[in-house]
């Protein structure tokens, strides 16, 4: 994590900022991430699509891809709302889902989270 606790939209208003602060910062946590094997990088803010908008899509040195969470969701969405009008499919109805199991949950949250 970046630990960012600033005004977002500075990121959006400010280029020289973006390129300056935030993405030698942004880089120093993916290339750490790299080092543990990661391919790709996928945000997981909205913030971050700044970096996108300014055409930041790649770690730089390397080959390694940074895919933005909120553009890949409306391409997502894109693509669900053409392949439902062109061939009929959607989203399963069919809610075989039950969620997760609570003892599985257990594992990875507090115990005072409830599944």
């Amino acid at each position: 994590s970046m630990d960012c606790h600033e005004d977002f939209s500075r990121w959006f208003r400010d280029p020289q900022y973006l390129r300056d602060s935030i993405t030698p910062r942004f880089e120093g946590v993916a290339l750490s991430l790299i080092d543990d094997g990661a391919e790709v990088i996928v945000t997981a803010c909205a913030a971050f699509s700044a970096l996108t908008l300014s055409g930041y899509a790649r770690i730089s040195s390397t080959e390694v891809p940074v895919i933005e969470a909120v553009h890949a969701a409306g391409h997502m969405a894109r693509t669900l709302g053409t392949m439902y009008r062109r061939y009929g499919i959607s989203t399963s109805k069919q809610h075989t889902f039950k969620g997760i199991a609570p003892d599985l949950v257990k594992q990875f949250l507090p115990s005072s989270a409830s599944p």
